[in-house]
């Protein structure tokens, strides 16, 4: 009989750097004895590396499996924070807005959860086979536009001619930013005909899984220095006194 067994090391601290160099020793251990790990870094911890130089770091971590584990992990808002007041529909369909804005900017920009509902009508029948790059792009601007004056999803996109339902628009725009985040930017994106929400999340799980990290869905109220604000004493203005 044989026996298997899977090592995962979650990497989340983003206060004390000398805890880049516990991914950098685990790293090591692992590939001078020939296994693979999987380790699941946060996406800022990611971007402290390259800020810090920590390229052994980065470099350790290529024969392994690496995975995202959330992009600001411990920073506020956290995830359940910032989705808390969103049901499944809604919650769905504020990723997909905030995924077509964040392809719009070059550059990684503050994003603010706005209350943005499921789609109200089914998808279309069927859907072109791609999007080039400018009408994603095109595409993006309008969908931008209408939730901003609706604060709700539409069911479809592009012309009354050639609709694209909302499902398969948010799944093309998981994989186009999934394609800039590895610096790659094809002619085209794949449209595949998808139901509504339910189907859009799964498929953004399953990008997210695959490594996009750079999604900036974090309160623009925060520090630029993101300070974890958990980890500071809050203190009183009159006093300076700490709690309790």
């Amino acid at each position: 009989m044989s026996h298997y067994g899977t090592l995962m090391f979650d990497v989340e601290d983003l206060c004390w750097p000398a805890s880049d160099d516990i991914a950098l020793d685990l790293a090591g251990i692992l590939t001078r004895n020939q296994v693979q790990g999987t380790f699941f870094v946060v996406g800022e911890k990611a971007r402290l590396w390259r800020s810090r130089g920590r390229t052994d770091v980065i470099a350790s971590l290529a024969p392994h499996d690496v995975a995202l584990h959330t992009n600001l992990h411990s920073i506020h808002p956290t995830v359940s924070e910032y989705l808390a007041p969103c049901g499944w529909e809604d919650g769905v369909a504020e990723a997909v807005d905030l995924m077509a804005r964040a392809l719009l900017h070059d550059q990684p920009t503050h994003l603010v959860r706005r209350e943005v509902y499921g789609p109200d009508a089914e998808p279309p029948a069927g859907t072109k086979p791609h999007l080039e790059w400018n009408e994603l792009i095109v595409a993006c601007e309008a969908l931008a536009q209408f939730v901003a004056i609706n604060q709700r999803l539409p069911a479809n996109l592009g012309t009354v001619a050639d609709p694209i339902g909302i499902g398969a628009f948010g799944a093309a725009v998981a994989s186009a930013l999934l394609a800039r985040d590895a610096d790659e930017q094809p002619a085209r994106v794949e449209l595949v005909t998808r139901r509504q929400t339910p189907a859009i999340a799964d498929t953004i799980a399953n990008h997210v899984r695959a490594g996009i990290a750079g999604w900036p869905v974090h309160d623009p109220q925060i520090d630029p220095a993101r300070i974890l604000l958990h980890t500071a004493p809050v203190l009183d203005a009159a006093t300076g006194a700490g709690p309790g």
